[in-house]
């Protein structure tokens, strides 16, 4: 894998576009979410218990963000 690889745009991945104000707001292009990442979720939270869900709010990196966190700590953030 090249360095800039990562950030090459494949073709099927939907992508959102910046904010209005994204000067103002420092918004960026970030991967909208799709099926994969609903059924991670769900597996996810079925395979652990006690599992918490905490909304992140929009930031000059992410578009909103669901944290995950399990009794013990484990975390997944989509």
């Amino acid at each position: 894998m090249g360095l800039f690889d990562r950030f090459r745009r494949r073709s099927g991945v939907r992508m959102s576009n910046p904010a209005p104000d994204a000067a103002r707001t420092g918004s960026t292009r970030v991967r909208a979410s799709d099926r994969t990442d609903e059924d991670h979720l769900r597996t996810w939270v079925q395979e652990r218990r006690g599992v918490e869900g905490f909304v992140e709010p929009r930031t000059a990196v992410s578009e909103v963000t669901l944290l995950l966190v399990a009794h013990d700590g484990e975390g997944c953030r989509r």
